[in-house]
C-alpha cells in the first residue's frame, strides 16, 4: 500500500533525509509477501505520521524509491542559506578592502597599527645612517623593517606598491653580554618607531609619521609637514630604488622589481 496523500506532505520527504541505508535491514522482508520491503522511517516522524498507519504500511519497491529518492527540503534550505550568508560576507570583506590598510583620524593622523609585528619583515640593519662618514648615526642600534601583508602580495605580483601600502620602521638598542653570547650583537628594547604610508590624497603621495620613543608611543601620529619632513622627502626621492621605498636593502623584493621592471635607473 502507497503512503496516503495527506500523510506525504507531512512525513513523506523526512524518510531518507538522515539514513544511510535504503531499507531497514530487519524488515526488508515482514512476512506480508515476498520481497514486499517496508520503508524505512526515520526517528524523527511527528506524531501525525506516527500515528498514520499507512506510513508504516508496507509500501511497493517503487513507491519506497520514489519516496527514498526525495529531496529534503529543510536541509536545501539550510545549505542554500549558508552559502547566501557565506557569500555576503565575503562579499562585504571584498568591499571594505583588505583589513591591514591604514586608519586614519581626522583624514591624515595615523592610527597605531598595534599588530604591525605580525606584518612582514622585510629586513633588518644594524647601525645605519644616511650621515656622511664621522656622522652621529645610530650606534649599535638595530632598524627592523615590516610591511602590510596585502601590499607585500601586491609588490611581489607586480613590482610596485598599491595605495595604502604602511611601512613600520622600528629602531632597537643592542647588547652582546646575554646569556651564552661571545661575540655580536642582538636586539633589545624599542628605541623608537616610524612609518611611511602610500596614499594618493596626499601632494607628495607619501607621508610619514613618528609615533615616538618605545616607552611612549602615541596612539595617533599626526602626518609630518614643512621643514619636519623635508629631510625624509628628499633622501626618499634621490636615493630609493622603487618609488619612494629602500628596496635596495630588502634582497627578495630587490630581485622581483629587477623582473619586473620597476628599479630606478641606477640600481
Amino acid at each position: 500500500m502507497g503512503l496516503g496523500a495527506s500523510c506525504r506532505p507531512s512525513c513523506s520527504w523526512r524518510f531518507s533525509c538522515w539514513e544511510s541505508s535504503r531499507f531497514s535491514s530487519s524488515s526488508r522482508f515482514d512476512g506480508s509477501g515476498p520481497g514486499r520491503p517496508r520503508c524505512r522511517i526515520g526517528p524523527d516522524l511527528d506524531a501525525r505520521c506516527r500515528s498514520n498507519s499507512r506510513c508504516t504500511a508496507d509500501a511497493s519497491e517503487s513507491e519506497c524509491e520514489r519516496i527514498l529518492s526525495m529531496k529534503c527540503p529543510t536541509l536545501v534550505l539550510t545549505l542554500a542559506t549558508v552559502v547566501l550568508v557565506l557569500t555576503g560576507a565575503l562579499g562585504l570583506r571584498a568591499q571594505s578592502g583588505p583589513n591591514d590598510a591604514p586608519r586614519y583620524e581626522n583624514g591624515a593622523d595615523l592610527v597605531f597599527p598595534a599588530d604591525y609585528r605580525t606584518w612582514t619583515f622585510l629586513g633588518a640593519g644594524i647601525g645605519m645612517t644616511y650621515e656622511e662618514e664621522g656622522g652621529a648615526g645610530n650606534g649599535q642600534m638595530f632598524s627592523n623593517v615590516f610591511v602590510n601583508p596585502s601590499s607585500h602580495v601586491h609588490f611581489m605580483e607586480t613590482g610596485a606598491w598599491p595605495d595604502g601600502t604602511t611601512f613600520m620602521l622600528e629602531f632597537r638598542q643592542s647588547d652582546s653580554a646575554a646569556s651564552i653570547n661571545q661575540a655580536g650583537r642582538f636586539q633589545t628594547g624599542l628605541a623608537f618607531l616610524e612609518a611611511e604610508v602610500k596614499d594618493s590624497r596626499f601632494e607628495d603621495g607619501w607621508a610619514f609619521y613618528q609615533f615616538g620613543p618605545g616607552g611612549n608611543l602615541r596612539d595617533v601620529a599626526p602626518r609630518m609637514t614643512g621643514d619636519a619632513v623635508e629631510p625624509c622627502i628628499k633622501c626618499h626621492t634621490e636615493h630609493t630604488a622603487v618609488e619612494r621605498t629602500f628596496v635596495q636593502f630588502y634582497p627578495t623584493l630587490l630581485e622581483v622589481a629587477r623582473e619586473k621592471g620597476t628599479l630606478k635607473p641606477g640600481f
